[in-house]
């Protein structure tokens, strides 16, 4: 179907879908109204304790209802809904979900969706290996030592937000110049582009493959190449990936992908920035089109990292 068609007839799915959610409120709301003024229209506790149930199933209705308007509209549906229930018992899950939940944390600020990102992989792979020394961050001790019992380290061994940056990762990109500060050619380009996020990654010893979603690829192309590299075990992908086309609002984000439903068609991204929008099922074509935009020097993608170490 051609582009253009296809935006109209998912606008005319999405004004559809609409109206009949309008028309499902007022049906509702006829129907709590006649159970109320059944019986002579007295105001017995029985009749208010039928409108609270009322007033609860339509709320209940309206959000299932909610939630399939987008669904239909921007191919988003939000994890804390009941048809994420069912995409999660059949999506095909490996071990990868389990860990990605487990180690699952918001970024620390604004600028910090790569890094956080990043780190939720790098503990997947890395924080039942013994033979691999994970660094401490001390900022995460905030009470005095003189209290501890002698030699005790109070900090856990695992990545964090912090201590991802080295003096390799400075040379890829400053921390600084994340935040804003102006690059050597006096650029400014805030957070991190795919392909400086991949070359940090590799700094710390882990095999990185870039994926541009490029415009001359077909977007059947770009989803079966997500698709193989979500369900190849022990690997991990992060998204890079436009907001606005998959209809939360604007700005561009990164985030990893746990998980594919393959009858919705739909991938789990677990968003990193939970205070702006939650974990989310989105719709392939969606994604690879929110995929297929540009950043900076070239159009964004997908990373899919894996251990490199023996």
């Amino acid at each position: 179907m051609p582009p253009d068609l296809e935006r109209f007839w998912g606008l005319k799915k999405a004004r559809t879908c609409s109206s009949r959610m309008k028309a499902q409120e007022k049906v509702l709301w006829v129907l709590i109204l006649c159970l109320c003024i059944l019986g002579g229209g007295s105001c017995s506790p029985q009749k208010l304790d039928t409108l609270a149930r009322g007033r609860q199933f339509l709320a209940s209705a309206k959000a299932i209802t909610q939630n399939r308007f987008l669904a239909q509209s921007t191919g988003l549906l939000p994890w804390a809904s009941p048809d994420s229930i069912v995409r999660l018992s059949q999506a095909d899950l490996g071990t990868q979900f389990f860990s990605l939940t487990n180690h699952f944390e918001a970024e620390i600020n604004k600028f910090y969706c790569g890094v956080a990102s990043a780190v939720i992989v790098m503990n997947c792979l890395r924080s039942e290996n013994p033979r691999i020394c994970k660094p401490c961050d001390p900022s995460h001790f905030t009470g005095s030592p003189k209290f501890l019992p002698e030699g005790l380290n109070p900090v856990f061994h695992r990545y964090t937000q912090n201590n991802f940056f080295t003096d390799k990762t400075e040379k890829v990109k400053g921390k600084m110049e994340i935040f804003g500060q102006p690059r050597s050619n006096g650029s400014v380009e805030y957070g991190l582009q795919l392909n400086e996020l991949s070359e940090m990654l590799l700094t710390h010893n882990l095999a990185s493959e870039v994926f541009i979603a490029q415009d001359k690829l077909a977007s059947e192309e770009v989803v079966n190449s997500l698709i193989r590299a979500v369900k190849k075990p022990n690997h991990y992908v992060i998204a890079n990936y436009s907001r606005k086309i998959v209809g939360q609002g604007n700005g561009n984000h990164i985030s990893p992908i746990a998980a594919y439903d393959h009858v919705s068609n739909s991938f789990l991204v677990l968003d990193v920035n939970p205070s702006v929008a939650t974990w989310s099922w989105i719709e392939s074509q969606f994604l690879a089109q929110a995929m297929q935009t540009f950043d900076t020097v070239q159009n964004r993608g997908f990373l899919e990292i894996s251990e490199s170490y023996p």
